[in-house]
């Protein structure tokens, strides 16, 4: 089923409100190009971000792999959101030459501690195992992190590590929590 959105350009630019009356009936569309019409079947996933799906699989697994796209596939809240992440974040970035994806595990996970961002570090941490670190290098990370941005920050990165090793079965350490020091 093919839908198309269009955004004209007027004598003012281009005609938003057009573009959003088309989205609010029901068409679908990943990004409006002033200018530009675009077409997409919307009951298939474009190459970009099949190609991103396929690289965050390697990362994360086929059943990660599987639930994105069936989650895309829905239109369902947040679909759209997912699809974005497929493309660009995958594709555009970790698809980029440059870094090899086990430096680009190094960089992500650094930024997400730093952001404090739990749930997101868990799939960054599978992909590090995925990508080469080993447990070790976890706790470098997190000693190098340490006076860049804080020990709360690192404490509660070391929480999760620790969580998403053990569900890997890589890790026999126990958290701050359970030796009491937290």
């Amino acid at each position: 089923m093919w839908q198309t959105i269009a955004a004209t350009r007027g004598s003012s630019g281009p005609n938003i409100e057009a573009a959003d009356e088309q989205y609010r009936a029901g068409a679908r569309f990943d990004t409006v190009v002033p200018g530009i019409l675009q077409e997409r079947d919307v009951d298939n996933i474009d190459a970009r971000t099949r190609k991103g799906i396929a690289l965050a699989s390697e990362m994360l697994g086929q059943q990660f792999g599987e639930k994105i796209t069936a989650h895309i596939e829905s239109g369902e809240f947040g679909a759209d959101l997912a699809r974005h992440g497929m493309a660009h974040s995958y594709t555009d970035s970790w698809g980029r030459d440059g870094l090899d994806r086990r430096s680009r595990s190094l960089v992500t996970i650094g930024a997400l501690i730093a952001l404090r961002q739990p749930n997101e570090l868990k799939n960054h941490i599978r992909a590090g195992v995925a990508n080469g670190l080993v447990d070790r290098e976890f706790e470098e990370i997190l000693v190098q992190l340490s006076t860049y941005v804080g020990y709360p920050a690192v404490s509660s990165a070391m929480t999760v590590i620790v969580e998403v090793l053990r569900e890997l079965g890589r890790a026999d350490i126990k958290t701050a929590e359970e030796r009491g020091v937290l």
